[in-house]
């Protein structure tokens, strides 16, 4: 089950954008919906959106979500379990896991992206610090 799934499109400016939502709620949110339930908690953000977030959680440069390619979720259940079984079942192109005090707060995942220079990555925001993602977590105090 997907809680919030207007978040998805909340406030799209475009058909394009529109479209780029669909495709995540096809190849990423109904199948992870199939198996876990799943609270949408960022999808579409406007530019303006983005440049008022935290340092720690605004994207360099361009962020998917301005492009409309980006979620941010939060499943019923383990996070690293279900960010596992995102890695093993869904591939998208990125997939990263974020923690905050020592917790996973949230999934941020996206499909391909319209800007060449976002790369595909699977990494783990812990501690103020970026890491690739190696099959281990961040100890949680």
């Amino acid at each position: 089950m997907i809680r919030n799934p207007s978040r998805l499109f909340q406030g799209s400016p475009d058909m394009i954008i529109a479209h780029r939502l669909r495709l995540i709620d096809h190849y990423l949110l109904k199948p992870l919906a199939e198996v876990w339930d799943i609270t949408i908690t960022s999808g579409y953000r406007t530019p303006a959106a983005q440049a008022g977030l935290t340092v720690a959680a605004k994207a360099k440069g361009i962020s998917q979500h301005t492009l409309g390619e980006a979620v941010d979720i939060v499943p019923a259940g383990s996070m690293q379990e279900c960010y596992v079984w995102c890695v093993e079942h869904l591939r998208p192109w990125q997939l990263l896991l974020e923690y905050a005090n020592s917790a996973p707060s949230c999934i941020h995942m996206s499909i391909p992206s319209s800007i060449e220079t976002i790369v595909a990555k699977r990494l783990i925001f812990s501690g103020g610090v970026w890491t690739p993602y190696t099959g281990t977590f961040p100890v949680i105090a």
